[in-house]
């Protein structure tokens, strides 16, 4: 077997991009993420991270309806609940609530069945759907251009979200964000989330950079009090899948703790 951090590593270089540090567990692989490379393709952001046995291929700015996962659960998002068909001999999961009609709807389209054969999810391997990403987990042995190109063509095939943004409502972290579906205790971090509340590790990381001392600290003071109401909030929702709203909060409050750790 290839060895996950060469192989990033030597893209990194055929590509003439950076190969940057970071420390990221992800709980769909039970591994860290030690190296990343980022890039732009297809008019989406692109980030790869090696993992110690397999590396992952992220594509951002996808807008759609659909949230499920193909070959494994997502332990990330708690998408665990197994559908009574498959794709390809492929379990399928997603939450309780899932429309299994809509996603194999999808699945089942000519185009679509076509990307995804094409792309050839193997064993050990997982494609996961996100409302605003895709995140596919591959081995290294496996052509990292083929993968992306394969991620861009099913992005350009997703059911796009209803893009009508209603009054009040805003798109932070490329999802619809509607401060009044908060518990009114959280309100008050609205304006915060808007401009903090991003999943991506590498923006995040240069909007910390970018910030002063006075608006960290400001960050910190404001979030820092509300921790437990924001737990409580989001451990309400248990084995289902979190809305919008309580992913964007979740990653305020991620991010509020990191700075609190490193300011220790």
């Amino acid at each position: 077997m290839k060895d996950s951090y060469r192989v990033l590593k030597n893209f990194a270089k055929k590509q003439g991009l950076s190969l940057d540090d970071c420390n990221i567990y992800d709980a769909n692989v039970s591994e860290p993420a030690s190296k990343r490379v980022s890039l732009k393709r297809g008019g989406h952001k692109v980030n790869l991270y090696a993992h110690t046995s397999r590396i992952s291929v992220e594509l951002k700015d996808i807008n759609t309806i659909l949230f499920f996962s193909i070959n494994q659960p997502n332990l990330v998002s708690a998408l665990n609940t197994k559908a009574a068909k498959t794709f390809s001999g492929l379990p399928i999961y997603s939450s309780t609530l899932a429309s299994w009609d809509e996603i194999f709807s999808w699945l089942d389209g000519a185009p679509i069945t076509a990307s995804l054969l094409n792309l050839g999810i193997h064993r050990n391997e997982s494609l996961h759907i996100y409302r605003n990403g895709i995140r596919f987990y591959t081995n290294p042995e496996r052509n990292l251009e083929d993968a992306i190109e394969a991620l861009i063509t099913l992005g350009q095939l997703l059911p796009p979200q209803d893009e009508e943004i209603r009054e009040g409502e805003k798109i932070v972290d490329g999802l619809v964000f509607d401060p009044n579906k908060l518990p009114e205790n959280l309100r008050t971090l609205s304006s915060l989330i808007a401009r903090w509340a991003v999943s991506d590790d590498q923006e995040r990381e240069e909007r910390v950079i970018s910030a002063s001392l006075t608006e960290k600290k400001e960050l910190i003071d404001l979030v820092e009090p509300l921790m437990a109401e924001i737990n409580l909030y989001l451990d309400g929702y248990g084995n289902q899948p979190l809305p919008n709203e309580a992913m964007l909060i979740g990653n305020l409050a991620e991010l509020v703790a990191e700075l609190s750790v490193s300011d220790a």
